[in-house]
C-alpha cells in the first residue's frame, strides 16, 4: 500500500520526473531559507524588525508587479531558460546575503531576490503546463506535494542552525541553499526546450492584463489566498494566546498540515482537471474552511487536553480545505490561460496571491485575533463567500474564452531552439 502512495508521488520518466527532482531539490533550500531568514537578518546581521518587516513589504510590492513583464518574457523567450536563469539569481542572492554589511546592500538584495522569486514563479508555470501537457493539473499537485516534502526537510535542516544559533551556522545554511538552487538550476536547463508558442493573428501585448473574467478570478483567488496565513500566521499566535492548549501544539499542527498536503494533494489534484470541477473545487474549499475556523474558535473554551485535540481536527479539515483551493487553481491557472501566454497569466494569478500575503497578517491579526471567536467565523465566512463568487467568475470566463476550452496540442513535444539557459 505504502509502495503504491509512493509511487503516485513520483512523477513518470522523462521531462516531468527531472522537473520534479528540480523541484524538491531547490524547495530543500527554500524551507531553509524560510526557517532561518528573519532571526539571520535580525540577529545575525543586527537589522531592527521594523527594518525587516518594512523592506520586506517594499520589496514584495516590487516583485508583486514583476510577475507579469517575467511571465510576458518567459512567453515569448521560451520558458525554460528563464526559469534556470531565475533560480541562478536566486543563488546569487542567497550568496549576497552572507556578505551582506549595511541596511542598503540588504534592501538591494531583498529587491532582487523578490524579483527573481517572480520570474521563477511566472516562468515555472508556463513551464508545467508544456511538460505536463493534458495532465498538467494533477502534475502540477505532484509538484506540489514534492514542493512541501522539500520544505519540510529544509525546515528539519534550518532547525539546526536555529539550535546553534551561531552567525557562521546561519552564513553556512544560506550558502547550502544557493546550492540548491544552482542545482536546480542545472537540472531545470536540462529540460527540453519549449519554443514560443505562437500568438494567434491580431493578438494584442499584454493579453493577460486585458483579460476582466481572468481579473476578477484573481481577485477572488487572492481573498481565498488569505486562509495560507491561519497556519503560519493566525493559529501559531490564537494557540500561545488564546487557547490553554500546550506551545508545543504549533509544530504539530504544522506537521499535520505539511504531512496531509504530502500524502494527499495528488489523490485530490486528479479529481480536479476542467475549468467547471476547478470552480466547485473552489465552492467545496470556501465551505470547509468555514467549517474548520468554526473547529478553531471552539478551542478558546476547552481544558488543554481538548483543545489540544480539536486544534489537530481542525487544521485537518483546514487541509483539505488547502488542497480543493490549490487543485482548483491549478486547474483554472492552466485552462483559461492561452496557450501563448501561460506564464503571463500566471505571473497576474500570483498577482492576487501575493498581495494576499502582504494584507494577511492586518486582516487576521483583525479579524481572528482582535474580535476572537466570532472573528473566526466572519473570517470563514470571508472565505466561504470568495469560493462561492468563483461559479460565476468562472462562468463568465467560460463565456469570453476566445479558443475552446480544451488542452491545447503540441505542448509536450519539444522544439529545439538555441537559447541560453
Amino acid at each position: 500500500m505504502i509502495r503504491n502512495w509512493l509511487s503516485t508521488l513520483v512523477p513518470e520518466p522523462g521531462a516531468r520526473r527531472r522537473l520534479g527532482v528540480a523541484t524538491g531539490i531547490y524547495n530543500i533550500g527554500t524551507g531553509m531559507f524560510f526557517t532561518v531568514s528573519v532571526l539571520y537578518f535580525t540577529e545575525g546581521l543586527g537589522l531592527s524588525v521594523a527594518e525587516v518587516g518594512l523592506w520586506l513589504a517594499v520589496a514584495g510590492l516590487i516583485g508583486l508587479f514583476a510577475g507579469v513583464p517575467m511571465g510576458h518574457l518567459a512567453d515569448s523567450r521560451g520558458p525554460r531558460g528563464v526559469a534556470a536563469l531565475s533560480l541562478v539569481a536566486l543563488a546569487l542572492t542567497m550568496v549576497a546575503y552572507v556578505v551582506v554589511t549595511s541596511i542598503w546592500m540588504f534592501v538591494v538584495v531583498t529587491v532582487a531576490e523578490m524579483v527573481a522569486t517572480a520570474a521563477s514563479r511566472a516562468s515555472r508555470g508556463g513551464l508545467i503546463r508544456r511538460v505536463g501537457g493534458e495532465g498538467a493539473a494533477a502534475y502540477r499537485s505532484q509538484l506540489r506535494a514534492i514542493e512541501n516534502a522539500g520544505v519540510g526537510v529544509g525546515a528539519v535542516l534550518g532547525g539546526f542552525a536555529l539550535a546553534l544559533h551561531t552567525l557562521a551556522a546561519y552564513q553556512v545554511l544560506f550558502l547550502v541553499t544557493a546550492a540548491t538552487f544552482l542545482i536546480g538550476a542545472l537540472v531545470s536547463a536540462r529540460l527540453p526546450q519549449f519554443a514560443p508558442m505562437p500568438a494567434p493573428p491580431g493578438t494584442r501585448r499584454w493579453v493577460a492584463l486585458r483579460d476582466r473574467p481572468f481579473i476578477a478570478y484573481t481577485v477572488v483567488n487572492g481573498v481565498m489566498s488569505l486562509q495560507y496565513a491561519v497556519i503560519t500566521f493566525a493559529l501559531p499566535l490564537w494557540i500561545a494566546t488564546e487557547t490553554s492548549a500546550p506551545r508545543w501544539m504549533v509544530g504539530a499542527v504544522l506537521l499535520v498540515n505539511t504531512l496531509g498536503v504530502v500524502a494527499l494533494q495528488v489523490a485530490v489534484g486528479r479529481r480536479v482537471k476542467t475549468v467547471r470541477q476547478g470552480a466547485a473545487a473552489m465552492r467545496v474549499a470556501g465551505l470547509v474552511f468555514l467549517v474548520a475556523c468554526g473547529g478553531i474558535a471552539v478551542t478558546a473554551d476547552l481544558p488543554a487536553w481538548a483543545a489540544a485535540a480539536a486544534l489537530l481536527a481542525a487544521v485537518a479539515v483546514h487541509s483539505v480545505g488547502e488542497m480543493c483551493h490549490a487543485a482548483a487553481v491549478f486547474a483554472l491557472s492552466f485552462e483559461l490561460a492561452p496557450a501563448h501566454a501561460q506564464s503571463e497569466y500566471v505571473g497576474l494569478q500570483d498577482m492576487g496571491l501575493g498581495a494576499a500575503f502582504a494584507v494577511a497578517p492586518a486582516v487576521l491579526g483583525a479579524l481572528c485575533l482582535g474580535l476572537g471567536q466570532a472573528g473566526w467565523l466572519l473570517f470563514g465566512g470571508l472565505l466561504t463567500v470568495a469560493g462561492m463568487a468563483t461559479v460565476p467568475v468562472v462562468r463568465w470566463a467560460i463565456r469570453t474564452r476566445p479558443f475552446p476550452l480544451e488542452p491545447p496540442t503540441g505542448l509536450i513535444a519539444a522544439t529545439p531552439r538555441t537559447e541560453a539557459a
